[in-house]
């Protein structure tokens, strides 16, 4: 089931804030616990001033389902800079998303982590968000 879906059927949860800043260079994601009972996430971010077409961002997050002591890679999303996208109605997307579900539902032990590859320097902002 798909994170909307999931968010549309269940109660969805901020589990971390990505504070609104300039960055660039390699960005961490700290460790985050996932609350129990959560069965999708998803990252989204704000690329409403990102375009420059020199810019690009990679972003890649793992779970662990046993409080950190091994990680699985869970997904991931790149995103070159340029014009913002716009809606069929010409209205610009401002808001980059990736969702999913987890490969199993989470536990007391699940955490996420993630980590951002910045190429030139974007400001952006978002949130890690859970569905259960």
């Amino acid at each position: 089931m798909g994170f909307i879906l999931a968010a549309l059927l269940a109660a969805v949860t901020t589990v971390f804030t990505i504070p609104t800043k300039a960055y660039s260079g390699t960005v961490p994601v700290p460790v985050t616990s996932v609350p129990v009972g959560t069965t999708a996430a998803g990252v989204f971010l704000d690329i409403s001033q990102m375009t420059d077409p020199a810019t690009s961002f990679d972003c890649e997050f793992d779970l662990s389902y046993d409080g950190g002591t091994n990680w699985g890679h869970w997904m991931g999303a790149t995103r070159p800079g340029g014009p913002v996208p716009l809606d069929r109605n010409g209205n610009p997307i401002n808001t980059a998303s990736f969702s999913g579900p987890l490969p199993a539902t989470a536990t007391a032990q699940t955490q996420i982590r993630g980590t951002c590859t910045i190429v030139g320097t974007i400001t952006t902002g978002g949130t890690v968000m859970v569905a259960q």
